[in-house]
């Protein structure tokens, strides 16, 4: 009986949306399907000869009981519609603005039957312009570890009945699938693409439209799915918390010289007030001022305010040059500043932080990537 409950609880329905004729549901199985729940742990070639219509970014046996999170959103958000629009326009140029987005993210998944020793990070974005629906498959530069669960045939998460990435239209007929689907290049995904960048993928979905988001009731989503990673795990550095009026800052030596306007940065002050300063520290103002400001301040403020970290929250900081997080920025900026290619970041996360005297009952969560 134990078994048979670790069988079902690893194949979770995450969430259900509502589309213009039914309902779809994120699977853990790294497949978005349309209208029913889709559990098949293993993949199956494409089109499939039964009425199931399908999103696979990776159809594969996944486990998130031993390790990884599945996140989920809907959004409009300015900054995502013009990187999907852009994204979207490589493959089909002539697709006017997209106006909705649903994102799904499997984040550092394992695989059956609850091994961690290799993880998954891949994502799916569905996009609508109000016309036409379109699907992105964005996968982690060097993340993508495994293949195949034990109960596919799997040894040490390859070979066996392998990940297929596609879409099946549920007629029996129309389908797309993804070179090296089923195949060990699978594993290669990160490093594949059909619009020159690498480890992303961008398709119509001919059998959807027009889709709506509504009544999706997250339960394990998180904004924070969308932050760089931070805190003691990523060996950040925390800031103490201030004791005295002024002095709530920290320099930081940056590793790499930051240019801003016509000045060359080596140093860069944490303050926590939610500013990021250079030149001099900048924590004795924690009422914001108008912008431009009179003097010769340099200052980045995610959230100029009154913060106070006696009580509740941490702010976290550290410097990184790792590859996958570079090529997360690098994409995130080319969206509105096209081949950029970034090669040193500072990140800095306000965690919880409360507000000045001393208050705990609202917190902020806020992140600056420099």
């Amino acid at each position: 009986m134990v078994e048979q409950n670790l069988e079902i609880s690893r194949h979770t329905v995450v969430c259900r949306a509502t589309k213009k004729d039914g309902n779809h549901t994120v699977n853990t199985n790294g497949v978005i399907s349309l209208d029913d729940p889709f559990t098949d742990s293993s993949s199956e070639l494409l089109p499939l000869n039964r009425n199931d219509m399908i999103i696979a970014p990776f159809w594969a046996d996944v486990d998130t009981r031993g390790i990884g999170d599945i996140f989920y959103r809907q959004t409009n958000d300015t900054t995502h519609l013009i990187r999907a629009t852009s994204l979207i326009q490589l493959a089909f140029p002539a697709v006017k603005n997209i106006t909705d987005l649903f994102i799904a993210t499997w984040d550092n998944v394992g695989y059956y039957r609850q091994n961690t020793d290799k993880t998954n990070t891949f994502q799916c974005v569905l996009a609508t312009s109000g016309v036409e629906s379109f699907v992105i498959f964005l996968y982690a530069n060097g993340r993508i570890q495994w293949t195949t669960g034990d109960n596919a045939g799997g040894d040490n998460g390859l070979g066996g009945d392998e990940a297929l990435v596609g879409i099946n239209a549920g007629d029996g007929v129309n389908s797309i699938t993804v070179p090296g689907s089923q195949t060990p290049n699978i594993i290669n995904i990160d490093q594949t693409s059909n619009i020159e960048k690498p480890g992303i993928w961008a398709r119509i979905i001919l059998f959807l439209s027009v889709f709506t988001l509504e009544n999706c009731n997250p339960q394990i989503s998180t904004c924070l799915s969308e932050f760089y990673p931070f805190g003691v795990a990523e060996n950040d550095e925390i800031m103490a918390p201030a004791l005295f009026f002024g002095d709530g800052s920290t320099s930081v030596h940056l590793s790499t010289n930051f240019h801003i306007q016509n000045y060359i940065e080596t140093t860069a002050y944490v303050n926590d007030n939610g500013v990021i300063s250079f030149g001099s520290s900048f924590d004795d103002e924690n009422t914001p001022l108008p912008l431009p400001l009179s003097g010769d301040d340099r200052i980045i403020a995610p959230y100029w305010a009154d913060v106070d970290t006696r009580d509740t929250g941490h702010i976290y900081y550290r410097q990184t040059t790792k590859p996958s997080l570079l090529a997360r920025a690098s994409s995130e900026i080319s969206a509105l500043f096209p081949n950029v290619d970034i090669m040193h970041l500072l990140i800095v996360t306000w965690d919880s932080v409360g507000y000045y005297f001393r208050n705990t009952d609202k917190q902020n969560v806020c992140d600056d990537v420099s």
